[in-house]
């Protein structure tokens, strides 16, 4: 299995330096035909860095930890050397300068209440990285905008590079697992990764491959987008996250719906869509085998032992509770399941102390953790991110905010490396990409 996974690892990354040099060599001509801004080519290094970033995303979680520590360094050095206070203040004011201040509001009120009520330091580096995301894009969004096409590709290629990479260390395994191998946990235990991240990740790569497909004039390009579609729905339905899979139809039928001009196609869209989902849901063993789990949890709530019930609904009360006791300051930041231990040794919920349950929603962490301050924050952002979403009219940033809200509300996003970097990462990547200027039609 060793040699397995270093082949194909050393196989993705020669697929991503030749991206990345296909990138490099569009840009260099742009910059003779344009007369771009003569910082652009050093803004390759920056660009280069998000771009190996989205390529390794869906792979491993430490695997994300290299290239953003190069794009902090890379963001600090380039800011100071070619932007200056007066460039900033332009660039704020022009794009998003109340969601900066939002972002650096969080930042602080993190820090501060680390500092008073003695939160996890170690954590803060989490906290920074959807500020060190934002900045990285205001900087290359004017200078290399065509940029925005080529990390569209990086997180693409990544993520069906990922399936088979995941796939062959399952056959690997099969011995031992048989067909378990390939499904929800057992599937990323190689990895060490969580289902239900990966299926948002998925999810995501599932409205760029949508974007792309609905862009392109090339009749073998939309081929290619479609199997594409398929392939990551197939992915998502292996990684056996319930979540996931309400994110995928529902995103699927919001894109759908929106991109289909004549009544008939949209009508013929949703009648295969409703007809698809229903065989998936009844005939697919796996899957109806989890739905049918999750009805007799339901059913037998009170009859079964805490241990055997769903944990959201073990965990959510106790959470409620902590958070009644202590609703203005909290509890200090990542201190969640720290606190929360307490509640499960109270209860004896012994599989919430063994597999270390967080909150499993991120509202609910961020209360519990920072007060009402945590709350607070959450409603001002994402209400102003819907309503730039609304005033806009994009579809994309729509739906990529209708599946991050629905995953925080059923897990910590970001209490984890896995979860902070694709959330901030993509939701910086969507509220960017309308502005670049470069139009994508002809390179789609």
């Amino acid at each position: 299995m060793t040699l397995f996974i270093i082949l194909y690892l050393l196989l993705s990354g020669f697929v991503f330096l030749k991206m990345a040099q296909n990138f490099y060599e569009q840009n260099k001509n742009n910059n003779e035909r344009n007369e771009l801004d003569r910082t652009s080519t050093e803004a390759i290094l920056l660009t280069s860095s998000l771009g190996l970033l989205a390529f390794v995303i869906p792979f491993y979680r430490v695997s994300t930890s290299i290239p953003t520590i190069i794009l902090s360094l890379l963001l600090l050095w380039y800011s100071h050397k070619y932007v200056k206070l007066e460039e900033l203040k332009t660039m704020l004011s022009k794009y998003y300068k109340s969601y900066c201040i939002l972002l650096l509001a969080y930042f602080l009120i993190i820090f501060l209440h680390t500092v008073v009520f003695q939160g996890d330091y170690s954590k803060l580096s989490l906290a920074l990285l959807p500020v060190v995301y934002f900045f990285s894009f205001l900087l290359i969004v004017e200078r290399i905008p065509h940029a925005f096409h080529w990390l569209a590709q990086c997180f693409i290629t990544g993520s069906a590079l990922f399936i088979p990479f995941i796939l062959g260390v399952g056959i690997l395994r099969f011995n031992e697992l048989s067909w378990d191998s390939f499904f929800y946990t057992h599937l990323l235990d190689p990895i060490q990764a969580n289902p239900i991240i990966h299926a948002f990740y998925f999810n995501t790569a599932l409205i760029l491959t949508s974007y792309y497909l609905s862009k392109s004039e090339d009749y073998w390009k939309k081929i290619y987008y479609g199997i594409l579609l398929f392939v990551f729905i197939l992915m998502i339905i292996l990684l056996g996250s319930k979540i996931g899979y309400i994110a995928a139809f529902s995103s699927m039928f919001f894109l759908g719906f929106f991109k289909l001009s004549k009544v008939l196609y949209k009508l013929s869209f949703v009648f295969l869509l409703t007809i698809s989902l229903y065989l998936i849901f009844t005939q697919v063993p796996y899957i109806n085998k989890r739905i049918l789990g999750f009805k007799w949890q339901i059913n037998q709530h009170e009859l079964i032992s805490l241990d055997h019930r769903l944990p959201r609904s073990v965990i959510w009360p106790e959470a409620v509770s902590l958070i009644k006791e202590r609703p203005l300051k909290g509890y200090g930041f990542g201190r969640g399941f720290e606190i929360l231990s307490t509640r499960y040794q109270a209860i004896g919920y012994t599989k919430g102390i063994e597999n270390r349950f967080n909150a499993h929603n991120q509202f609910l962490e961020s209360t519990l953790q920072l007060g009402i301050f945590g709350i607070l924050w959450w409603t001002i952002t994402l209400s102003y991110l819907i309503a730039l979403a609304i005033k806009k009219r994009d579809p994309w940033l729509a739906s990529f905010l209708f599946i991050a809200i629905a995953y925080l509300s059923v897990e910590s996003l970001l209490e984890s490396q896995m979860g902070t970097v694709g959330f901030s990462f993509f939701l910086a990547y969507f509220l960017f990409n309308a502005l670049s200027k470069q139009s994508t039609s002809n390179k789609i």
